[in-house]
Formats: structure tokens, sequence, C-alpha cells
């Protein structure tokens, strides 16, 4: 249980736009920890409490989706096998931190809470197992639209940050310095013209246009086409309005 210094310490240093593994690492609690001070924080300012959920009914959604990919990728073999494998492991090992359990009114029973915001996130490309540098510009996406300031650190490759300026274009706010990108959190992206430099970038940049208000125009999508083969219609199968047009 952390005191009333510790939660204090924990406000002032999210004030001051660092992320929930800055304020871990500084203070040495667990992010979960962190979090919950948070999420306290914000119902204390009057925003309305989300409906809970059983922490049980949650795992069971999660467990079934798991499954589902994990029997798939044992269907096509080879290396998506123990992809899938990888991938059932490491969300079962850190399977709470994922769920973000919180205590009930009663004491007892856990829940499982989404306040609807999403948090920001400090993390590092590294080699396998560690954060994957093929993942970066989705969360770069991610960020632009999340609550407080992020920042991504890239050590594999050379001038993989070529995206941000596209999504700037888009009104995200985010400051490169050397292999450090700063992501300060926007509340909406706008639609605009980009490019797209690479393959990761160009599925970020499809993304960001989803959570974007207006149109936005990707082009040199021909690098979509080596890894997310007609990644236009199957987005359109969840909803998405996206279509490929010749230029």
């Amino acid at each position: 249980m952390l005191d009333e210094s510790m939660r204090t310490a924990i406000l002032k240093l999210h004030e001051g736009g660092h992320g929930v593994l800055a304020i871990a690492r500084t203070l040495r609690v667990s992010r979960t920890a962190v979090r919950a001070v948070l999420r306290l924080s914000r119902n204390r300012l009057g925003d309305p409490p989300p409906a809970p959920r059983p922490v049980g009914e949650v795992a069971e959604e999660l467990s079934r989706t798991l499954e589902r990919i994990r029997e798939e990728s044992r269907r096509m073999g080879g290396p998506y096998a123990a992809l899938g494998e990888l991938l059932w492991e490491y969300t079962a090992e850190h399977v709470g931190e994922l769920l973000a359990p919180v205590v009930g009114r009663d004491g007892r029973e856990l829940f499982y809470r989404s306040d609807g915001r999403m948090m920001v996130v400090e993390v590092t490309t590294e080699p396998f197992p560690g954060f994957p540098t093929d993942l970066q510009a989705q969360t770069m996406v991610l960020m632009s639209v999340a609550e407080g300031v992020s920042v991504i650190t890239e050590t594999i490759f050379e001038n993989r940050f070529m995206h941000a300026q596209e999504l700037d274009r888009m009104g995200a706010d985010i400051r490169l310095e050397g292999n450090r990108a700063l992501i300060r959190g926007v509340k909406q992206l706008s639609g605009a013209p980009v490019m797209a430099s690479d393959l990761r970038a160009s599925v970020a940049l499809v993304l960001a246009g989803l959570v974007a208000s207006g149109t936005t125009e990707v082009s040199r999508v021909y690098h979509l086409d080596r890894g997310y083969e007609h990644i236009e219609r199957k987005l359109s199968q969840l909803g998405a309005k996206i279509e490929r047009v010749k230029a």
C-alpha cells in the first residue's frame, strides 16, 4: 500500500510529463501501482467511473482470442507456429499487468476497469525478446493520441522515424532527438495527404488515417503489399471507410 507522500510524488511526475514506466523506475514501485494512483486521481476530479467488468470475464475473452491465434498459427506451421506459442507464453506471463486489476468495493473481488484513455509509454526497440522495431511506427501512431508524453527510442535501425514527419502533417506533436522521439498526445488527428516510406510506416499511416477526422490519402502504398496484402479489403470488413484508388 502506497503512502500519501508516494502518491503525491507519482502525481507530480505525471504532471511533469513522465510516463508510467519512468515513474515506476524513478520511485521504484510497480507500474500497476502507478496506474492505480492515476486512475484514482481522475475519479476524484469528477470523471464518472466506468462500469466494472469481472476480471474473470476479461480473462476468458482474452484466452479465447489467444487460443484462436494459437490454433491458426499451428495450422500455418513453420515459424508461424513458433510465433503463436511465444505470443501465448508471453501473454500468460504478463496477463496480470495486461488486465490491470483493481480491488472492488467489497475489498475481495477483482474488477477490470477501462476509463477509455490510453496511457503514455516509454519504449526502446531491442532484439528479441525486447520490444520489436517492426512495431515502432504503429506504436508512435497510438501514442500520438494518448494522454501525456511518450518516448520511443530506436536502437535497431537508423533513420526509421521518417513517418514522424508525415504524422506531424496530420496534427501529431512529435519531436525527434537523434534516435529518440518525444510524442505529446493530441486529442484528434486530422486527415491529410501523406507519403509512406517503408512497409511499417505504410501501415502506421493507414492506422493514423483510420483514427483521424476527415480524409487521409496515403501515397506509395506499394510498400503495403509486401506485408499486408489486400489490407483495404480486410479493414473494410471491420467497418473502416477505406479504398484503394489509382494515382
